[in-house]
């Protein structure tokens, strides 16, 4: 028997209390990507935005919903809608350069996430959500000192993604030894928050598609944390993984759209 996320095992009573309230729909919808629940957690989304049309964080979440499905257009869409309420928040800004990212749209991705940055240099994710454009359009040394900044910045959720990028960026300029510290660094944390994706995410950007295939399963198969759902199939770094039947089988487990590759 599984157990619900606590998030979503919290939010009926205050529902109960009061039904009218967006946020426990918010919380109860985005607790629910957790769980791959599609159909219930948009269920979710749409009657926050019923009740409360204006508000940032339901059109913030319900892309995230709409991203780890695949549809970009739709998660872009949303996102921006909650920068136009709330023009002030670094994050959803850098969560519009990371969708962009997903399309390819690799120079716009730079610049919004630039303007992230700007906004809250404090914000670690605002400066890996970039870095990853400058890897795929082969500037290592740029996604480098991007990242070096962001872990200057202290954001505990994000450091293990930043090792992941860096170890990229470090096998991209033949600093090999580097990279496989940081992938060790990873795998040493394997079985805390998300680690065994990030473990995937270090693996392909080092280029060992094997290696990434078998933290992927892992991950997927423990169910570990809904950044598994949320980054997968649109991710450009997974994109040479696309043709193999094993990550195909993996993306139809979690009944997601799979972005078509570059």
């Amino acid at each position: 028997m599984t157990r619900s996320p606590p998030l979503v095992c919290a939010t009926p009573r205050a529902i109960q209390l009061d039904s009218t309230l967006a946020d426990a729909y918010i919380a109860q919808g985005y607790g629910r990507i957790a769980q791959w629940d599609w159909a219930r957690s948009e269920a979710s989304f749409r009657r926050a935005l019923m009740l409360e049309p204006l508000n940032p964080d339901a059109h913030h979440w319900y892309a995230d919903l709409l991203f780890a499905r695949g549809d970009l257009t739709g998660a872009l869409n949303e996102q921006q809608r909650a920068e136009q309420l709330d023009p002030t928040s670094a994050i959803v800004v850098a969560e519009i350069a990371n969708v962009l990212y997903s399309e390819h749209r690799y120079a716009e991705a730079i610049v919004t996430g630039r303007r992230a940055t700007e906004m809250d240099p404090a914000l670690t994710a605002t400066y890996l959500n970039y870095a990853a454009a400058f890897l795929m359009t082969e500037r290592p040394d740029s996604a480098l000192a991007l990242v070096t900044n962001g872990l200057r910045a202290g954001g505990q959720g994000q450091i293990l993604q930043a090792y992941a990028l860096r170890a990229a960026a470090y096998a991209a300029v033949g600093r090999s030894h580097e990279a496989q510290q940081d992938v060790a660094r990873i795998e040493a944390a394997v079985g805390h928050g998300d680690a065994a994706y990030t473990a995937a995410l270090a693996r392909i950007g080092i280029g060992d598609r094997e290696g990434a295939l078998r933290w992927l399963t892992r991950s997927i198969e423990a169910r570990e944390s809904e950044d598994a759902t949320n980054a997968v199939s649109c991710d450009p770094m997974f994109d040479q993984l696309k043709r193999d039947a094993r990550f195909m089988m993996l993306m139809r487990r979690m009944d997601v759209h799979v972005c078509p590759a570059a």
